[in-house]
């Protein structure tokens, strides 16, 4: 009868679930309640975050007591989780407390006790706001206080962990550093705690730091001029860079105005260039008015940039001009530049607007100086447009100017390998050849240009053709001149074998031969 009735107990203990639950919930092994965390992705997500919370928080509730059975690690690590985001300090060290390595947050997993998995510990929980738990680490586990730590804190706007960890480290906490990255993200509420302990921080280095970085608004940095206004003049050159930095970057004229207010003249003078260089027309009517207009510079920068709207306020305004700004619009293509300056300014230009008009390839302009102006070109003119390829100048300038060109001409065109140029300078500027243009032709590389040459030409070339080809790579080169020209080499074995080119040296020696004296015919 005894042994029925322990059979029929049995039968109620295995049926009635609440009651059979809380036997397994003593066994070995992983309590059911958290099979869903083993599985839980290596990385925290806020979506998992909850769904720790919602296994954890109830069994915190009723089995506490149990913390000790806890040793998987994967477990382990949630707990970590959820204690560093919910500031429980008990779970952080049951925890630390196990034979398991601490957990490395970045990571995702346990890993080695080290002074790094230690501080990620820790700077995750100033991610969090966790004081409690910063405190507990930053007192049992003094390594694990880091800068990342306090300027995670910082960027997070959590007044509170900042001042739990200054009471241990006040030289670290209570820093420029950790103000400039508290007040890039806006957290204004911290400066008003640091300043208030400590005003000399308001100092140039945060205000020039806040000007650098691309974030926070302009907010942080209105609220520190106001808290200390004469840093603005006390720390002038100091503040240009910064400025001319933000001036480019969004900055707007209203706090561009109030940092200026009593700059010197030099530092006025250092951002109006930034602002003609980069065709900021407002800040230079901000400028203007700290500035007198006496110097010329900005109207050349501008003109080279071809910022026309920047070239008519300067004008507007009374700005001076010298032949150095039309020069360089020339220079650099810019057209419209090159006629409001010829229409307006008297100052003109000189022959190097056309040269390096030519030379750069800015026919429409060149053409624009040959019909409006008369200062004309120099053969440097020719000369630049030949070497760059730019035959519709060639042609252009020995149609309609006198001023012809030099051999550097040819020579230009022959190194560069601008064949069709080298063959309308040999018509219509036969004079401009010598043994240096077959020589540079060799050295480019530029066997159709050689050959050319060797055939409609007599000027011939130097030992210098071979020379250079071979120190250049170019074997087909050599090999043509080799057996069509009677020059030889001087040095071209030497360059060689300084590049470590084995098949030029084969040929070199087998084929070829050294000059005796120089330069053949």
């Amino acid at each position: 009868m005894k042994a029925r009735n322990e059979m029929q107990a049995s039968g109620r203990v295995l049926v009635d679930s609440d009651l059979f639950s809380s036997i397994l919930a003593f066994q070995p092994g992983v309590h059911h309640v958290f099979l869903p965390l083993v599985n839980c992705p290596e990385l925290p997500h806020p979506d998992w975050l909850q769904q720790i919370a919602a296994v954890l928080t109830p069994w915190y509730a009723t089995s506490a007591a149990r913390l000790h059975d806890i040793t998987h690690p994967r477990i382990l690590s949630c707990m970590l989780e959820h204690a560093l985001a919910t500031d429980n300090v008990a779970m952080l060290a049951h925890v630390h407390a196990q034979k398991h390595t601490r957990l490395s947050l970045q990571e995702g997993r346990f890993c080695v006790k080290t002074n790094k998995a230690v501080a990620m510990t820790m700077t995750q929980a100033c991610d969090a706001g966790s004081v409690h738990v910063v405190r507990w680490l930053d007192t049992h586990i003094p390594e694990s206080f880091t800068w990342k730590a306090a300027s995670t804190a910082a960027r997070r706007g959590h007044l509170g962990v900042l001042d739990c960890l200054g009471e241990r480290h006040p030289s670290m906490i209570d820093s420029e550093d950790v103000l400039i990255e508290a007040m890039a993200e806006g957290h204004v509420h911290i400066a008003d705690s640091f300043l208030a302990r400590q005003p000399h921080l308001a100092s140039i280095h945060v205000l020039t730091s806040l000007l650098d970085v691309q974030k926070g608004g302009e907010g942080p940095i209105r609220y520190l001029l106001a808290r200390q206004p004469t840093l603005l003049v006390d720390h002038d050159t100091d503040l240009v860079p910064s400025l001319a930095f933000r001036m480019t970057d969004g900055m707007s004229t209203e706090l561009f105005a109030h940092c200026i207010h009593g700059l010197t003249t030099i530092s006025c003078q250092l951002l109006m260039r930034v602002a003609a260089a980069d065709n900021l027309v407002a800040f230079a009517e901000l400028l203007d008015r700290q500035l007198p207009n006496t110097d010329a510079v900005f109207m050349t920068v501008a003109a080279k940039r071809g910022h026309l709207d920047m070239v008519t306020f300067l004008y507007d305004h009374g700005y001076p001009c010298t032949t150095e700004a039309l020069n360089h619009a020339a220079a650099q293509g810019h057209k419209a530049v090159v006629e409001f300056l010829t229409n307006h300014r008297s100052e003109g230009c000189t022959t190097k607007a056309m040269d390096n008009a030519a030379t750069n390839g800015h026919l429409a302009v060149v053409e624009y100086l040959h019909q409006h102006r008369q200062e004309g070109c120099t053969t440097s003119a020719v000369d630049g447009a030949a070497t760059n390829g730019h035959l519709a100048i060639v042609v252009f300038l020995t149609t309609h100017c006198n001023e012809g060109c030099t051999v550097a001409a040819s020579v230009g065109a022959a190194k560069n390998g601008h064949f069709e140029v080298v063959m309308y300078l040999h018509t219509h500027h036969p004079h401009a050849f010598s043994t240096e243009t077959v020589d540079q032709a060799a050295g480019g590389g530029h066997l159709q240009v050689v050959q050319w040459l060797h055939v409609n030409r007599l000027e011939g070339c130097t030992t210098l053709a071979m020379d250079l080809a071979a120190r250049n790579g170019h074997l087909a080169v050599v090999q043509w001149l080799n057996e069509n020209r009677s020059e030889g080499f001087v040095l071209a074995i030497a360059y060689a074998a300084q590049k470590l080119d084995k098949t030029m040296l084969a040929y070199l020696r087998r084929h070829c031969r050294r000059s005796s004296g120089g330069s053949l015919t």
